[in-house]
């Protein structure tokens, strides 16, 4: 009779939220369309059949189970913490008109539309799926969303159709980029000046070659055949591997200011308080992922727009002073030098005198 009770509990209690659901879709704007949907790229196709399935899983299993980000998976508990990291870094919250790129489930995308000063947020993605399916079950899922402020667009991030941006996220999406040169240029262009573009993703080491990103970008996907239906190499789902190297250059040729931040558990556990303290005697250090819980990005990417660099040369004009040599500056100081020895001879000479 117990067992039957709660059974029927659990019944009812799923029909109360699955109306709970309907309501909270209601609150969803219309998917707004940058491409056409035609024109999706096959690697657009084959994510939209891993983010069906991760919707379908959620769907089944855990929709009704409301989450907080402290119950998270490890890599995404890692990349709203790293949020958080960033608006210490810089002394201030995350206001105004944000955007995630490649958002995927856009956890992120339903955490900073909690945030207070945030006016509105775009979860940007090129898998139908993943906007129309799986980000309004992660969103409902996720304490405190606000999905009055979230703005679903479907498109690429090599054309982006608004500007004006205060701050731009990407979590594990710039590595899918096949021309990193295009996309940061992209991005510098839509962020007003004062605001940032911050990725969270995976890297290799340093000294990773070229060839060696080649090998491992076109090794064959473990199990691809199950999750997506034939045998794929990492080329086919746009995940590219890269060292830090190709990403600063690339961030910096755009004209932003970069700060990169490398996570490693051989890494210092200095506790950074201000951007300039990731720079050690100018060198780039890493540093020990200290709130991690397991699997973290290895990367933190925070590049800052401003014109300070722009106008700093046009600005400074040349001191009026006179260049001497340095013959002359030496044979003045002899000069000084030997009035003040004159002058303490005198002194103790006529002192020994009284």
């Amino acid at each position: 009779m117990k067992l039957e009770r709660n059974s029927k509990k659990r019944i009812i209690n799923k029909v109360r939220k699955q109306k709970d659901f309907s309501i909270f879709l209601k609150q969803f704007k219309e998917i707004i369309y940058w491409e056409e949907f035609k024109s999706m790229h096959p690697a657009s196709r084959l994510k939209a059949v891993q983010h069906s399935s991760m919707a379908n899983s959620l769907e089944k299993n855990c929709i009704f189970d409301s989450v907080s980000k402290s119950k998270l998976t490890d890599l995404a508990f890692w990349r709203l913490h790293t949020i958080d990291f960033f608006q210490s870094l810089i002394g201030k919250s995350i206001s105004g008109k944000v955007m995630e790129i490649g958002s995927g489930k856009a956890v992120a995308s339903a955490y900073i539309s909690s945030f207070k000063d945030v006016q509105e947020v775009t979860a940007l993605d090129y898998s139908y799926t993943s906007l129309a399916d799986l980000l309004p079950v992660s969103h409902y899922q996720f304490k405190g969303s606000n999905p009055t402020k979230l703005k679903r667009v479907y498109g690429s991030f090599f054309n982006i159709k608004e500007s004006n941006y205060d701050y731009i996220f990407g979590f594990g999406a710039i590595h899918n980029s096949p021309d990193l040169e295009s996309i940061f240029k992209e991005l510098y262009r839509v962020i007003k000046d004062g605001g940032y573009f911050v990725s969270s993703d995976m890297c290799e080491y340093f000294h990773t070659s070229v060839k060696d990103e080649e090998n491992l970008t076109n090794r064959p996907i473990p199990n691809s055949e199950k999750r997506y239906g034939k045998k794929l190499i990492y080329s086919d789902t746009n995940d590219f591997f890269r060292s830090p190297y190709d990403y600063l250059f690339y961030a910096k040729k755009a004209g932003f200011r970069v700060y990169p931040i490398i996570f490693d558990v051989k890494g210092s556990k200095k506790k950074i308080k201000r951007l300039d303290e990731i720079f050690s005697k100018g060198g780039i250090n890493t540093f020990y992922p200290s709130n991690a819980r397991g699997r973290v990005d290895k990367l933190l990417l925070v590049c800052y727009k401003d014109n300070f660099s722009n106008k700093l040369l046009t600005e400074i004009k040349p001191a009026n002073i006179s260049i001497e040599s340095s013959k002359d500056k030496l044979m003045k100081f002899l000069s000084k030098s030997k009035q003040k020895v004159k002058s303490i001879l005198l002194f103790l000479k006529t002192s020994h005198l009284k």
